[in-house]
């Protein structure tokens, strides 16, 4: 049996070529004359042969490491849903739960770039084994990862596997800079995305400088009147589900505000049932499901989006049109918030008002977070998408010279 060609388009490599000659093209003694032994049905030199091994070696091991990534995340998560959904079991530690999670969860789309032998699949795995997994198998997939045969495979010039041309993907605007548009740069993107939502998130509720004012005076606003890792999961779920609702509105509806518009009703479809199981022990399902709330969390994530469109569409570079999609969003998105503060005083669900101060104290911090969202997305993007061309100028003669080339 022939050995397997993993990457056709990779001719560079001897294992994706019409390597040897066939068997029935040479009789023995013609082989034996050259220097020749049979190999999978075809004659090659010594040195071929053990070329063909490495080489195969090289993209059993990589496909290994991302095998590897899948099962860890499954159980990992698994292991999290179980001891949430049982009150006798608690986290002893719930900062190492939060990160095993956080790490369970890019582990999935890592696992999709190794398998698909991609350099931003190399450098996420990479993270996440010497952050997540020091053991003999984590560093035996280290080793598969980063010893020489696999670089090759996976660290490919650009021109081996194309280029993609930023101003190019940002023709369509969100669609384009999530990867939607794209499939060649989709999963780094989405990736790149999440990391910026899960880091923000995670920065926000380390603060505390809010949380402990909500805490202390019994007030409920949001995510701050959660405790413990229930409120991490909360956040982190929630920031997977803004993710998914992104995808599944954006991804084939070319319309941008329509899109966004699915994207918001998909995220209360899913965020409220997922928040009534988080929270059904200690918030009452009339509340989780309040009509007010979930049109708040419509419009919270649909002005979220439509802000970043609108950025992305009329400033030309990208940090700065990232920066004031997000910037814009968290405060419209804050005084949203505020008002719907008052609305909830007013019909009796808080029992105080808060403060000025406290009001601007969260503004503050969604204008900070949302700075770290845009570099952090802006950074994934040049991290983990090396291909990508970055066009100074990303204009209409810029998308026709990329579109003619």
């Amino acid at each position: 049996m022939a050995l397997k060609r993993y990457e056709p388009q990779r001719t560079d490599l001897l294992i994706n070529t019409d390597w040897g000659i066939e068997e029935s093209a040479l009789s023995q003694d013609e082989a034996f004359a050259r220097n020749m032994i049979l190999f999978h049905g075809r004659w090659v030199t010594e040195e071929e042969k053990s070329l063909l091994k490495h080489q195969d070696a090289a993209y059993r091991g990589v496909r290994f490491v991302a095998w590897f990534l899948w099962v860890s995340s499954v159980l990992v998560i698994a292991r999290t849903i179980i001891v949430q959904a049982s009150p006798s079991l608690r986290f002893e530690q719930p900062g190492l739960a939060v990160l095993a999670l956080v790490l369970a969860i890019f582990a999935v789309p890592a696992g999709i770039g190794v398998y698909r032998f991609t350099r931003w699949g190399r450098i996420l795995a990479n993270a996440i084994l010497i952050v997540g997994i020091p053991t003999i198998i984590g560093v035996l997939c280290l080793y598969y990862l980063n010893r020489k045969s696999a670089r090759l495979i996976l660290m490919a010039k650009p021109s081996d596997k194309g280029r993609v041309d930023l101003a190019q993907l940002r023709t369509d605007g969100l669609r384009g800079v999530l990867g939607l548009a794209c499939q060649q740069v989709m999963w780094p993107l989405i990736v790149a995305f999440l990391a910026g939502l899960l880091f923000r998130d995670l920065i926000f509720l380390s603060l505390g400088v809010s949380i402990g004012y909500i805490h202390d005076s019994g007030l409920s606003v949001g995510f701050l009147d959660f405790a413990g890792v229930n409120e991490w999961l909360g956040s982190v779920g929630t920031d997977l589900l803004v993710v998914l609702s992104c995808i599944v509105g954006l991804r084939w509806v070319r319309n941008e505000a329509f899109g966004i518009a699915i994207a918001g009703i998909v995220f209360v479809a899913l965020h409220k049932p997922f928040m009534y199981l988080i929270w059904r022990h200690k918030i009452a399902a009339a509340t989780i499901f309040n009509p007010t709330l979930i049109l708040a969390s419509f419009v919270y994530l649909a002005i979220f989006l439509a802000l970043f469109a609108v950025a992305l569409r009329h400033i030309r570079r990208l940090l700065p049109a990232l920066l004031t999609g997000a910037l814009g969003g968290s405060l419209v998105q804050s005084v949203i918030r505020s008002i719907g503060t008052a609305l909830r005083v007013r019909s009796g669900t808080v029992a105080t008002e808060l403060p000025l101060s406290a009001h601007l104290a969260f503004a503050l911090e969604n204008l900070v977070l949302a700075a770290v969202l845009a570099l952090l997305w802006y950074g994934s993007i040049r991290l983990l998408v090396p291909d990508v061309q970055h066009a100074a100028d990303p204009g209409e003669g810029a998308v026709a010279r990329t579109v003619k080339r």
